[in-house]
């Protein structure tokens, strides 16, 4: 498969560039006082919302913190309940399978005892 001859060649090197315009916009100096009033005015009403809002904020975010802590305690205990049930039941098994280990060994000895005797009486 062929390729193509890609982009065209650009007719003229020589592009212009539009230049900027040396002169900055002219911004009015920080130290206006009106601009400095309209600052701290705005400060203030900051300042005031933050008072105002502030404590319901953090109170909203206690509360939170809290039921993550209560719902992670309560996971905590659900698990170790868990846990200890689980090894209760496996206590309970262990114990259960040795008692029967042990019954069927007694039944493989009395076995074992019946069949020699019967070959002692055999012989």
């Amino acid at each position: 498969m062929a390729r193509g001859s890609g982009p065209a060649p650009l007719a003229s090197t020589t592009t212009q560039i539009p230049q900027l315009p040396t002169k900055p916009v002219h911004v009015p100096p920080p130290n206006q006082p009106a601009l400095n009033y309209a600052y701290q005015a705005h400060e203030l009403i900051n300042l005031e919302l933050m008072k105002r809002h502030e404590t319901n904020l953090w109170r909203a975010y206690n509360q939170d913190t809290d039921q993550t802590r209560a719902s992670i305690v309560l996971a905590g205990q659900a698990l170790a309940q868990g846990i200890e049930q689980t090894n209760v039941k496996r206590k309970r098994d262990e114990t259960q399978n040795e008692r029967d280990l042990q019954q069927k060994k007694r039944q493989l000895y009395t076995l074992m005892n019946n069949v020699q005797s019967v070959r002692r009486a055999l012989d």
